[in-house]
């Protein structure tokens, strides 16, 4: 699945009262975040990231981050030492730079892992680079001359010295680094950088968290200490979700995405069958990946199991967060899980007059539907959520506390009940 299709004609769905936009009509403004996303083409996807990355700057932000997916492809077909994934972040961020470089006049600085990845791209990504003034590649150890370049003078004659252009640089923009080359951008930033703005770009933070702590990384402090700092800009993070049910179609798959464009709140996005994103929940702090899928699952109408049931629990487990959710009071900043602007939202799906029956309305999931009105009554199936029904208000946040906060006698209570179905299962095989 790719974020990145022709534009089609689709219902849209927002969660605040306020006056719905399209996805394709410019607008300067982007504090209350977009009702539906569908960019036509790459170039549109990336002008956006520059944009957000254009207006933080601008708000005096240094410190930012921006995650999308870089190539078309499966959620989940990303593999990070691929050559086309690396080429394709690396033209990407080049694409952005000259955004910035041209129309704010910045000198940007891109910045690879090492000297070899250097060597491989600079050759490939000269000509673009030499049509743009002001924008350079360089790599993390630029300014460290090995004991063999020192002796002869220097490294190869046909390449750069990028540590000069570095010094000169406004903006930094860091891509295709592993969870160990986060120290050298640490060195980098303390030590060349400074106080002027570094972007991640397309970095996989999250995928690189996870590796922090283990044998041979980086330790958590990284994450609590230099991670923490930056800032979301402009952030896409796809995710595929799959539920059975006891009702033809019996497997329903949906799809979504946890979305930010600076200076907007976080948002849920649902994935429509147009292909269009539309956004069925915000707020101001960010969403545990967790919290992602039950805002799908409560605008597709699929949150069908009792709440602190067995069946919720067994399908959330006992834990749906990750250890630098958990930790964040040992964050020393609070812009990587926080919106520049922290204002109530309004937490409801937009009512909207209802121009056809929803009977006209006609996708996959009619079969759920029906069953979910025979077991919860009035619930919102997605048949109805595309037809733009009325739906009576609900609280996200309340909802989320509802789940989480029920202590541990509910936890204790389920793995009571895991451990005597174990121990069935053990009499029935003696």
């Amino acid at each position: 699945m790719s974020l990145v299709r022709p534009i089609q004609a689709g219902q849209s769905l927002r969660c605040s009262a306020s006056s719905p936009q399209t996805a394709s009509s410019p607008s300067s403004d982007r504090s209350s975040g977009r009702d539906t996303y569908q960019p036509s083409s790459y170039r549109e996807l990336v002008g956006d990231a520059a944009a957000a990355v254009a207006a933080a700057l601008e708000a005096g932000e240094t410190r930012l981050e921006v995650e999308f997916p870089p190539t078309p492809g499966g959620v989940n077909s990303y593999k990070g030492s691929s050559d086309s994934y690396i080429d394709a972040n690396i033209q990407l961020a080049i694409t952005a730079g000259k955004e910035l470089a041209l129309k704010d006049k910045k000198r940007v600085h891109i910045l690879v892992p090492d000297k070899g990845e250097f060597k491989r791209s600079y050759p490939m990504f000269k000509s673009s680079l030499e049509l743009t003034d002001g924008l350079t590649l360089g790599y993390l150890r630029e300014s460290k001359k090995g004991w063999l370049a020192s002796l002869t003078g220097g490294g190869a004659p046909d390449l750069a010295d990028p540590s000069q252009n570095a010094l000169k640089a406004d903006v930094y923009i860091a891509t295709n680094a592993s969870c160990i080359e986060l120290t050298d951008i640490e060195k980098y930033v303390a030590e060349t950088v400074h106080d002027k703005p570094f972007i991640l770009w397309n970095m996989e933070l999250d995928t690189l968290r996870a590796d922090l702590g283990l044998f041979s990384f980086p330790p958590k402090t990284m994450q609590h200490n230099f991670l923490s700092r930056f800032k979301p800009v402009f952030y896409i993070r796809q995710r595929d979700y799959s539920k059975t049910v006891n009702a033809a179609p019996f497997l329903i798959n949906y799809s979504g995405a946890l979305f930010r464009e600076y200076p907007g709140p976080w948002q849920v996005m649902l994935r429509q069958d147009s292909g269009q994103y539309a956004c069925v929940a915000e707020r101001p702090e960010r969403y545990r990946l967790g919290q992602v899928k039950d805002e799908l699952q409560t605008a597709m109408g699929l949150d069908t199991d009792p709440l602190g049931g067995t069946w919720d629990f067994l399908r959330r487990g006992y834990k749906d967060s990750t250890w630098w959710e958990d930790d964040t009071q040992k964050d020393v900043s609070a812009n990587w899980r926080t919106s520049s602007r922290a204002k109530p939202v309004v937490w409801f799906l937009h009512r909207r007059a209802v121009q056809t029956p929803a009977k006209d309305q006609q996708t996959r999931f009619q079969s759920l539907t029906s069953l979910e009105q025979q077991q919860k009554g009035s619930s919102l199936g997605h048949k109805e959520l595309l037809a733009g029904q009325s739906q009576p208000a609900w609280t996200g946040e309340g909802q989320a506390l509802d789940r989480h906060g029920t202590g541990h006698r509910l936890a204790l209570r389920h793995l009571g009940f895991v451990a005597a179905w174990l121990k069935g299962l053990y009499m029935v095989g003696r």
